[in-house]
């Protein structure tokens, strides 16, 4: 296989991987949690053991499946360390605007992988009272709304490193 093609095949991964993660962000913050508010907190329990464990899953590892491939992009293009100093160790403005993105979307998955799961996991525990519940649900939800914000200027940085300069 050629560099080029690697390089595409990983770009295409990453877009791929993206786009998921995207979809997953909405559904939760646009669909399962403005209706887990419309259910009985028993309801709310099943819901979040069957369908928000499984939304969960995707979206955790469709965020690692983003940064890993954007990272090995990055390594494969031959700026990886630069973008990850935000530029100041170059002289091509792309770095810091792609270095920019890069650290947004390491953040977001950084609160998903140590906000959001745990707390979801010990919601769905056994042994979990329902005061508890109440304060683990309100703090996901917080950091998923956190984690609904940061795509748009993340998106930017991605596509305008790549196109405007």
């Amino acid at each position: 296989m050629s560099a080029e093609y690697v390089a595409f095949l990983v770009r295409w991964l990453h877009v791929l991987s993206a786009v998921m993660l995207a979809g997953l962000l909405l559904f939760v913050n646009f669909v399962q949690i403005p209706s887990f508010a419309k259910l009985v907190p028993e309801d709310r329990l099943v819901i979040a053991r069957v369908i928000g464990h499984a939304a969960l899953l995707w979206l955790r590892w469709s965020a690692v499946a983003v940064a890993v491939t954007g990272l090995a992009l990055a390594g494969h293009s031959g700026y990886l360390g630069d973008a990850l100093l935000l530029g100041l160790a170059s002289s091509n403005p792309r770095d810091a605007l792609i270095g920019f993105g890069m650290w947004i979307g390491l953040i977001m998955v950084a609160i998903l992988w140590l906000v959001i799961w745990p707390a979801m996991r010990r919601f769905e525990a056994a042994d979990t009272s329902p005061e508890e519940r109440g304060a683990l649900a309100g703090r996901a939800i917080k950091a998923a709304r956190i984690n609904l914000m940061p795509p748009v200027p993340l998106s930017y940085a991605m596509v305008g490193a790549q196109n405007l300069l």
